[in-house]
């Protein structure tokens, strides 16, 4: 099995940025879909923390308009102050 298969390409730990703008962490990689893990939200899209964390399944979950949620970029540790390992835990 290759690297990639093994580990997803959004490895759990990853600090990543949504098509919404809101900031999160990769908890679970999904093996059937690998672009649509699960996310632990941490930031909104104006970059506030989150009164509450939200576990977005990406597979399942929508925006308030409906449209699909994805990944459009991975951010480097500690962008905004995030050490994705806090995060991941507290799970």
């Amino acid at each position: 099995m290759g690297f990639i298969k093994c580990m997803g390409i959004y490895p759990i730990g990853s600090l990543v940025e949504l098509n919404t703008g809101a900031v999160g962490v990769v908890i679970t990689i999904n093996r059937a879909r690998r672009l649509k893990p699960k996310v632990a939200l941490l930031l909104t899209a104006n970059k506030k923390p989150l009164s509450r964390k939200f576990v977005a399944d990406l597979a399942d979950h929508k925006d308030s308009r409906g449209k699909e949620l994805r990944i459009d970029r991975v951010l480097p540790a500690g962008s905004y102050d995030i050490n994705p390992m806090d995060h991941i835990a507290q799970l």
